[in-house]
């Protein structure tokens, strides 16, 4: 576990499957599944980017909502 430590500093984006390789070139053997459980027990997790999902491109054009215009309908047609 002090091992896997050490790779998190060193490497702080490595989940359990890049984790599992990086220990199994300095021959320790252990499973992905038993790799993210250390983590989990650490409290490590990896560095993921944020989805930017809420900027706008720049230059694309707004369209109006064109259903704030309609009447509501009183009843059944």
């Amino acid at each position: 576990m002090r091992r896997i430590d050490d790779l998190h500093m060193e490497y702080p984006f490595s989940g359990s499957r890049m984790m599992k390789g990086l220990l199994r070139q300095e021959g320790f053997t252990a499973g992905r599944l038993h790799v993210a459980t250390c983590m989990k027990r650490m409290g490590i997790q990896a560095l993921y980017r944020r989805p930017n999902t809420s900027k706008p491109a720049p230059g694309h054009k707004v369209y109006p909502y064109l259903l704030r215009k309609r009447k509501r309908c009183v009843g059944p047609t």
